[in-house]
C-alpha cells in the first residue's frame, strides 16, 4: 500500500470528519474512511482524534457504525503492517467500549454489532492479551440483547433499521477475508487493469478466430489494429 502525504493537514481532517458522518453499517460505507485513513497514515493521530470525537457527538446507533470503522482500519493496518492506529486504538479500548456499549439498557441494543467485532478481532489475535478484551467479554456475557433500546416508544421502523444494520454488520465481517488493503476502492479493477498486457496481432487474431467459431455467417468489422500500439520510432 503506497501512502499519500501531498495533503493539508486541516483539509484532511474535514474531509474525513465528512465520511465519518455518513457511515452507515454498510462494509463499502465503513470501507471508505478507513482507506482514506491509511493513505494519509502520517496524519494516523488526527485521523484518530477525528474519529474519537465523531464518538462523542453522535447516538448509539451511529457509534456502532463507527465501530465497524475502526474495525476495518484495524485489519487494513494488520495487513500493511502499519501499527499507528493500532497502537492507539489499544490504549483505548476501554474508552470506545464504554462509548458504543455504555451500562444500561440502552446500551444493550448495541450488544449484536459489539459482539460481531469482538469476535473478528479474537479469529484475527488482535488485542488478545489486553485486560480490556477480557473485561468487555465478561461484559458481553451478562449482556441482554435489546433492539429497542430503553427508548419503550421507540418506532417500528427504528427498530426494523437496527435489525437491518445488525445483519449488515454480519456480513461485513463474513466478507473480511475479501476486503482488499489497497487504498482505491476499485482496487481489484485497477489491479487487473495494469497487470494485463496489451493488445497485440495474437490477441486480435484469437478474437477473429473466436468471432467466426460463434457467428460464422455475422458481417464482422474485424479492424482490430486501431487498439494496437504504434510500433516505437526509430
Amino acid at each position: 500500500m503506497s501512502y499519500d502525504d501531498d495533503i493539508d493537514p486541516f483539509e484532511a481532517r474535514l474531509a474525513f470528519v465528512e465520511m465519518l458522518g455518513k457511515v452507515t453499517a454498510a462494509s463499502q460505507s465503513t470501507q471508505r474512511p478507513a482507506h482514506f485513513a491509511m493513505k494519509h497514515s502520517s496524519l494516523y493521530e488526527d485521523l484518530y482524534q477525528c474519529i474519537q470525537e465523531r464518538l462523542d457527538s453522535v447516538n448509539l446507533s451511529a457509534r456502532a457504525n463507527l465501530l465497524g470503522v475502526i474495525d476495518t482500519l484495524c485489519m487494513l493496518s494488520l495487513r500493511s503492517s502499519f501499527t499507528g492506529y493500532l497502537d492507539l486504538i489499544a490504549a483505548d479500548l476501554d474508552g470506545i467500549f464504554s462509548k458504543v456499549l455504555p451500562k444500561g439498557k440502552d446500551g444493550d441494543m448495541n450488544v449484536v454489532a459489539v459482539k460481531q467485532i469482538v469476535e473478528a478481532w479474537k479469529r484475527r489475535g488482535l488485542f488478545k492479551d489486553l485486560p480490556a478484551m477480557g473485561r468487555v467479554e465478561d461484559d458481553l456475557a451478562g449482556r441482554t440483547i435489546n433492539t429497542e433500546g430503553g427508548n419503550a416508544g421507540m418506532r417500528d421502523t427504528d427498530i426494523l433499521r437496527r435489525i437491518e444494520e445488525d445483519r449488515e454488520r454480519h456480513k461485513r465481517t463474513k466478507e473480511e477475508i475479501w476486503l482488499q488493503t489497497n487504498e482505491s476502492e476499485g482496487a481489484e479493477f485497477e489491479t487487473a487493469w495494469e497487470t494485463t498486457s496489451d493488445l497485440g496481432e495474437g490477441d486480435a487474431e484469437a478474437i477473429r478466430a473466436e468471432n467466426r467459431r460463434y457467428i460464422p455467417d455475422y458481417p464482422w468489422q474485424e479492424d482490430f489494429t486501431t487498439f494496437l500500439r504504434p510500433p516505437p520510432a526509430d
